[in-house]
């Protein structure tokens, strides 16, 4: 019995010393885009923070699939372009999407901004950015174990539109966990730094061996509140499947983390007010729930740590009010946010959704706010005004979590990008032995054609030139164009009318053609065929703007209309119709002498 005992715990020991690298080995894939030439408020460390994140991702065995500066069509492009690799990598791999740039919220939903993007009001929102929701119902429908979507995003607006500042709280669907660089309804203001603090969180704590991705994020919300004196929390929310765990500790000998996370069950925390205010005010961050804020200030009503708290919890109080009356849409409910919140956040939204059911802005006389479940009442001292244009809370000592590790607080900034629409380079990272060699990093994603007609990245070792690729927007022409002033054979001559083809901005037997700048009409036209004529050879127009020699041909000018005189109308005079005589009986109709008078019917 001794022998089979042993035997067994032989092969428990080896299954468990397998584990982290089956683990380790699994599909991983990585999308990270940085999106800083916006033409109204350019980003300076954008794309320094996707490339961070990159190479973090990197080391510990993602492929990067990696765009930067995208405008809406290459967003939507590269998006598509990684769905299509996570459906070829499996069922058992891991999806991470990063994104730097900026986003906002408008009535309930969350919108990516392109580099492209013409916000002049409101209405520009839904036409020119990438509904978010979109992007989570594509990854929730791909077939991989556990999907993250990280945007780091929350940051002020360079527009003058009305909408709230930052994201609104989502629900994460089923194997995703979805991460704000700020709290709903907040944003975060840029550091002067040469990575921004959330960058550096994520490209910490991913690469910390044990953790599990909640516990990752956990990890990076107390970073980065650290790092930023408390101006910016974090957010995410997750329901993923069991513990997935990105960094193996094969030897169980890893270094200690910069800190331990609490226990996440409720029914195993410590009461706050048994850990004294440095450490509850720790644990609150990292559960960054609503009741636990709200017993830390009944708690510590006194401390360093209380004027924060309570404006977060104003804040929390806000935006789920707002998401009640969202679930509810209807007049009442939106009236009473209003009523609550005149100055909220969401009032334009408010507002807006007002509109749209032909309401009015403010209630009719005696209204009575309906109950919006779920949303406590206030916390004592907690303030009046949500703080949006109030000046921030004081900065808080950063001593919350251990100090950064070396090789981040001393990472030089990134050198320049290797090409268009890449992310720059940047030093590498101390490798995780138990992960192993990175992958090849993938680029360019977006706006290539490569040989063979198959759009999209091609497979290069990062940190060498790109094979040269044929671009939609670049010299030469693609396959089957044609060339411009080259006559193809069968095809007819520039400019040429074909017999039965109706000429611009004239319409057979319709109105005249209107001269665009006044003038005398010319008389009413059919359009007949005319003889063939060559129009002249297409101007070449130099495009501005581009790298290289990058030439666009303008089109031929339109030919020229020909005019005939319609044929003279005759005017016949109408049929004159001859009332039948007083009296007459019409065929079908029956007439009575009625008192000495004739009636017919």
């Amino acid at each position: 019995m001794n022998t089979l005992v042993r035997f067994i715990l032989a092969v428990v020991v080896a299954a468990a010393s397998l584990t982290p690298l089956a683990a380790a080995a699994e599909p991983r894939i990585a999308l990270v885009l940085g999106n800083a030439a916006y033409a109204r408020g350019p980003i300076r460390n954008s794309l320094a923070d996707a490339a961070l994140v990159a190479e973090a991702l990197n080391s510990i065995g993602f492929q990067i699939v990696e765009g930067a500066d995208l405008d809406q069509a290459e967003l939507r492009r590269v998006f598509r372009e990684f769905l299509a690799r996570l459906e070829e990598a499996g069922p058992d791999a891991i999806a991470f999407v990063y994104f730097s740039g900026y986003g906002l919220e408008y009535e309930g939903e969350n919108y990516l901004i392109p580099v492209d993007a013409r916000l002049a009001r409101d209405s520009d929102v839904p036409l020119e950015a990438v509904r978010l929701s979109d992007l989570i119902r594509s990854l929730e429908a791909s077939p991989v174990r556990a999907k993250v979507l990280a945007l780091d995003a929350a940051r002020p607006l360079p527009v003058t539109i009305d909408v709230a500042p930052g994201f609104a709280a989502v629900d994460a669907p089923p194997g995703m966990l979805v991460a704000f660089s700020s709290a709903p309804g907040t944003f975060a203001e840029d550091n002067e730094g040469a990575y921004g603090a959330y960058a550096s969180a994520i490209a910490e704590m991913i690469r910390e061996p044990r953790f599990d991705l909640h516990t990752v994020f956990t990890g990076v919300r107390i970073r980065t509140h650290d790092l930023t004196g408390g101006r910016q929390t974090p957010w995410h929310i997750a329901s993923l499947a069991g513990d997935v765990v990105l960094v193996p500790d094969d030897a169980g000998d890893a270094p200690q983390a910069a800190w331990q996370p609490p226990p996440a069950e409720p029914q195993l925390q410590q009461p706050l007010s048994e850990l004294g205010p440095d450490e509850a005010y720790r644990q609150a961050i990292a559960a960054d729930t609503l009741p636990r804020y709200q017993e830390f200030a009944a708690a510590y009503p006194n401390t360093v740590y209380t004027t924060q708290v309570l404006v977060v919890i104003r804040l929390r109080r806000e935006t789920l009010a707002w998401r009640r009356a969202l679930g509810l849409n209807t007049r009442e409910a939106y009236w009473t946010y209003l009523t609550r919140y005149p100055a909220g956040l969401y009032a334009g939204d408010a507002q807006r959704r007002l509109h749209r059911l032909a309401a009015s802005e403010t209630p009719p006389p005696g209204f009575v706010p309906i109950d919006l479940a779920g949303v406590p009442p206030p916390a004592a001292g907690e303030p009046h005004d949500n703080g949006r244009f109030a000046p921030p809370p004081p900065l808080l000592p950063t001593h919350i979590i251990g100090p950064q590790p070396a090789y981040l607080a001393a990472l030089p900034p990134p050198a320049t990008a290797p090409g268009a629409k890449l992310l720059p380079t940047l030093a590498a990272l101390p490798a995780v032995p138990s992960v192993g060699p990175p992958p090849r990093r993938y680029g360019p994603p977006v706006g290539t054609l490569a040989p063979g007609g198959q759009d999209g990245a091609r497979p290069y070792p990062y940190g060498t030139a790109a094979p040269p690729v044929r671009r939609f927007f670049g010299t030469g022409t693609p396959p089957g164009a044609i060339q411009p002033g080259v006559v193809q054979p069968g095809a007819a001559q520039p400019g040429a009318v074909q017999p039965g083809a109706i000429q611009p901005g004239a319409i057979p037997g319709g109105p005249r053609p209107q001269p665009q700048w006044g003038g005398t009409p010319p008389p009413a036209v059919h359009n007949i065929p005319a003889a063939p004529s060559i129009a002249p050879p297409p101007v070449q127009q130099p495009l501005t703007g581009m790298p290289g020699p990058v030439q666009r041909f303008a089109p031929p000018p339109p030919p020229a209309v020909v005019y005939r005189p319609m044929p003279p109308v005759v005017q016949r005079p109408p049929a004159v119709i001859q009332p039948p005589p007083a009296g007459a009986a019409l065929p079908g109709r029956k007439c009575f002498v009625v008192n000495g008078v004739q009636r017919c019917m």
